[in-house]
């Protein structure tokens, strides 16, 4: 009865949790900031336990190490900070790597939306939007 009791309560928060459901096609994510954009994305990356690869304050970019095989890419328009993931995949007889953009499109285990979903995973709790 106690087990029953545990795993009903356990389905209950699973299923009031709110599930974010991107548009099709979405394959950023945005995020407003009051103020000082660049210092406030470059420590929320480095908080969630990236490495930052390349960072250019004056263009507004920053570029993560690769990690489980995929790259965030921050661009940051004034207040405005746009977040994507890419990934290497291999492709064709060659097995060639090719660098593709994660987004929500593509069927049900579909690599993009896989990378994608770990990319909004990173702003749980928090204000975005979908682009």
């Amino acid at each position: 009865m106690r087990t029953i009791l545990i795993m009903l309560s356990v389905l209950l928060s699973y299923s009031t949790q709110a599930q974010v459901i991107p548009p099709k096609k979405a394959s950023k994510i945005v995020v407003t900031l009051d103020s000082n954009a660049f210092n406030t994305s470059y420590k929320f990356l480095i908080e969630k336990g990236y490495t930052i690869d390349k960072a250019d304050r004056d263009l507004g970019l920053i570029k993560t190490v690769k990690r489980d095989m995929h790259t965030i890419n921050v661009n940051i328009l004034d207040s405005t900070v746009y977040y994507s993931v890419t990934f290497v995949t291999l492709v064709g007889l060659t097995l060639e790597p090719m660098t593709i953009e994660a987004c929500w499109c593509g069927i049900l285990g579909d690599y993009r939306k896989k990378y994608f979903k770990k990319l909004i995973a990173l702003f749980e709790g928090k204000e975005y939007t979908f682009k």
